[in-house]
């Protein structure tokens, strides 16, 4: 929604305001307005106004509406001195047993039956000197049918009769949505309400309290829901909704900005990898397909592979050290799930899984990356062009760069007996391979062709497949079966270090038998 709403405003000379809607006290997290801030900078979609402690600040605030709260019980009087609204004296002991009777009788209509619609003046003086404790309903009309224009959908129609008195102010004092959205609509001069399609039920009831107020109503705009593979509707339980999920996965900003630019409208050509500034040129609102856009997380892996590999190598590097930062000290946060708690849909399932051991493994490492950074950017640099074609998320360099930070390995015995290897054939690999590093001078640009065509020669002449005959080399230079490059890896590690590893290696293997 935020995307559309901006980009809606950067091709019209708008602006996109940002309002905190606080005004459920029940609902409210005390954290959750530093994220929604932390996930809109991140994406690249700051607003143009907003609350001031966050950046921008405007004309028309406050911009969070429980600082507002003036306006709205100014606005509900008004609506009852007019005649188009109520107070509404009934508990909730009364609503919940109307609501269990309506279920009971198989009701067409489930709410509130408008008791307190009809309450006469002195009706309504007895129960304020009783102190009895109120709401304001609005009384919407019932005769007729409720007609409204969306963009996307034309004129919507609404049964008069079926619609309910909602309620506009709770006995707290504050606002519910419908109030408070109206009010402020009106007075921040919102021209464009851009929303998920799930408010239509809501949208008889906002246009009415449009006209109770005498106001112009806004365009609105009902997008469409983002569903998963199955159709079904992606929501909190079964998916990471959280911006900020994907931040901390390892997502690329420009990515999941573009990937959620193809949910529900595309370029000229099918084109599906574009910049904001692309998508802005071909940008147009009423070209919006409303036919439910599928999120599938594993082509925004691969997309997000496609944006790494456009990178060139230092800012590939700033974006890893970077992203170390952000997990520093975090290490507790990504234990591994318990199975009843993972997603179920197979890619995810799995993804979560490795992102949480991921994560831990670079927030152990995160304070030596950076400091390498810092101090010897000779270091990480060359390792970048080793990984960069294997990579989908940054989160993913955990598998990949440890190995240059520490020789300290979990060794086991089969790691170093790949198919088609014995123990025998992989200690005499490594010793031919310690023998060939030693000679070749990996300062030399051609080191890589000699370690190559050495490694090659002797594999042959071993009757080994080169493939086996590395596997071991693999195993002890990089603590792992799989790997960056071998060879670029060892010229990376330099000779002093490449041949301790294989020393570590080979002393391991004796203490085998």
């Amino acid at each position: 929604m935020a995307l559309f709403n901006k980009a809606m405003a950067d091709t019209t000379g708008g602006k996109f305001l940002l309002r905190i809607e606080d005004t459920d006290r029940a609902r409210y997290v005390a954290d959750s307005e530093r994220q929604i801030f932390e996930a809109l900078k991140w994406l690249g979609l700051d607003p143009d106004e907003g609350p001031p402690e966050h950046g921008p600040g405007g004309p028309v605030g406050p911009y969070r509406q429980s600082e507002r709260l003036p306006m709205y019980r100014k606005a509900a009087e008004e609506l009852i001195a007019a005649g188009k609204a109520y107070r509404c004296y009934c508990s909730e002991d009364r609503l919940e047993t109307l609501r269990k009777i309506q279920q009971a009788e198989k009701s067409k209509l489930i709410g509130y039956d408008g008791l307190c619609r009809s309450l006469t003046p002195d009706q309504v003086r007895q129960n304020e000197a009783a102190g009895k404790p109120s709401v304001v309903r609005f009384k919407l009309r019932k005769e007729g049918d409720i007609d409204v224009q969306d963009l996307f959908r034309g004129t919507l129609k609404f049964i008069g009769n079926e619609q309910q008195d909602a309620v506009l102010l709770k006995s707290d004092g504050y606002p519910t949505y419908h109030l408070a959205n109206i009010v402020d609509d009106h007075a921040m001069g919102i021209t464009h309400v851009i929303r998920a399609e799930e408010w239509i039920p809501s949208l008889p009831l906002h246009f009415e309290l449009y006209r109770a107020f005498g106001w112009e109503a806004p365009v609105f705009a009902h997008m469409p829901l983002l569903r998963n593979k199955d159709k079904s509707k992606i929501s909190k339980r079964k998916n990471p909704t959280s911006l900020l999920w994907y931040r901390d996965a390892g997502f690329l900003p420009e990515a999941l900005r573009n990937f959620l630019g193809l949910m529900g409208f595309s370029l000229p050509n099918d084109q599906e990898i574009f910049t904001y500034a692309e998508f802005l040129q071909n940008f147009d609102l009423k070209k919006v397909n409303i036919g439910g856009p599928i999120f599938d997380l594993q082509k925004l892996h691969w997309l997000n592979g496609e944006y790494i590999r456009r990178l060139d190598d230092r800012e590939l590097e700033r974006r890893l050290v970077d992203y170390c930062k952000l997990l520093l000290g975090r290490e507790h946060e990504f234990a591994d799930l318990p199975e009843d708690q993972l997603p179920q849909e197979t890619f995810l399932k799995d993804f979560e899984q490795k992102r949480r051991r991921w994560s831990r493994t670079l927030g152990t490492l995160a304070a030596e990356i950076m400091t390498s950074y810092e101090v010897n950017p000779n270091l990480l640099l060359p390792i970048i062009p080793l990984i960069k074609e294997r990579l989908h998320t940054l989160a993913e360099a955990a598998d990949y760069i440890p190995m240059f930070f520490t020789n300290e390995f979990a060794y086991t015995r089969e790691m170093f007996i790949p198919k088609k290897q014995t123990m025998e054939g992989a200690i005499l690999a490594l010793k031919e391979v310690r023998t060939i590093v030693d000679r070749v001078d990996l300062t030399d640009p051609a080191a890589k062709e000699a370690l190559d065509a050495a490694c090659r020669e002797t594999s042959e002449a071993m009757g080994q497949k080169l493939g086996p005959f590395l596997g071991p080399v693999r195993a002890a230079i990089t603590g792992a079966t799989v790997s960056p490059p071998l060879m670029e890896s060892m010229i990376v590690l330099g000779k002093d270090e490449t041949l301790k590893r294989i020393d570590n290696a080979l002393n391991f293997l004796a203490l085998q038998g």
